[in-house]
């Protein structure tokens, strides 16, 4: 139910960014990069050391889209087109068709390997989506 109300999920949302953003999840995010959108911003926060956290806005994927869908398609190209690493996965878990079917129009275009994940529990399914 508490989800369920707008007003409380964007302060839950908050929340959980205002503490991911402190020092104390710096071990946490020890060399990774987590990206947390949040009231049409979005901040990736990581951390080099283990001890301090560091937060950056990432204006191209600033957006006003309520939709979740239409982000995880935002964040899914912007991934592709700024992962340093090579040979690096993309992972996109679904619990649905609709964002598979939109994002099966732009796989040809992803460097990188991109995966569909769905499905629930011992029930899912791993589909490379390149090879659509």
């Amino acid at each position: 139910m508490f989800l369920m109300n707008d007003g409380n999920k964007r302060k839950l949302t908050q929340f959980l960014l205002h503490e991911w953003q402190q020092d104390c999840s710096a071990l946490m995010l020890l060399n990774r990069a987590e990206y947390f959108a949040c009231d049409h911003q979005c901040f990736v926060l990581s951390s080099c050391d283990g001890k301090t956290t560091d937060s950056r806005s990432v204006p191209n994927l600033a957006s006003s889209h309520e939709e979740a869908g239409t982000l995880l398609i935002l964040h899914t190209i912007y991934s592709d087109q700024n992962i340093v690493t090579p040979d690096t996965d993309i992972i996109i878990r679904l619990p649905d068709t609709d964002v598979f079917l939109l994002m099966s129009a732009f796989c040809e275009h992803f460097t990188q390997s991109l995966y569909f994940d769905t499905g629930v529990r011992n029930k899912r399914i791993h589909t490379h989506a390149n090879c659509l």
